[in-house]
C-alpha cells in the first residue's frame, strides 16, 4: 500500500503528496493532474475536443504526464493523479507546481 509521508500546499492553493520510495528506493510526489496543466492548457484542451469533457480529461492528463515525465496514480483513494520520481527540495516542488499553472 502507498503511505502519504507529508502532504504539503503551494502558495497558489495546489495540493501534492510526498508518497514512500518506491521499491527501488527513489522519492516519489504526486498530485492531481489539473495542479499540472495551465488554464490556457485547459481552454486549448476544451477547444481541441469540441467541449467533449472525456476527450478534454484525456487531452489534459496526457500533457501533465508529459510535463514531468509521470504515470497515472491508479490508488482507488486519489483519483485523477501523477505521480513522478524526483530528488527536489519541497520547495523547487512548489515553485515547480505554481510555475507551471502561471
Amino acid at each position: 500500500m502507498n503511505k502519504i509521508i507529508d502532504e504539503h500546499e503551494t502558495a497558489n492553493g495546489a495540493l501534492w503528496y510526498r508518497l514512500e520510495n518506491d521499491t527501488n528506493g527513489n522519492p516519489r510526489i504526486m498530485t492531481h493532474f489539473l495542479n499540472l496543466v495551465s488554464p490556457d492548457q485547459v481552454r486549448e484542451a476544451d477547444r481541441i475536443s469540441a467541449n467533449d469533457a472525456f476527450a478534454s480529461i484525456n487531452i489534459l492528463l496526457q500533457w501533465a504526464k508529459d510535463t514531468v515525465h509521470g504515470q497515472k496514480y491508479r490508488a482507488k483513494w486519489f483519483g485523477g493523479g501523477i505521480v513522478w520520481q524526483t530528488y527536489l527540495s519541497d520547495e523547487q516542488v512548489n515553485n515547480l507546481i505554481d510555475g507551471i499553472q502561471g
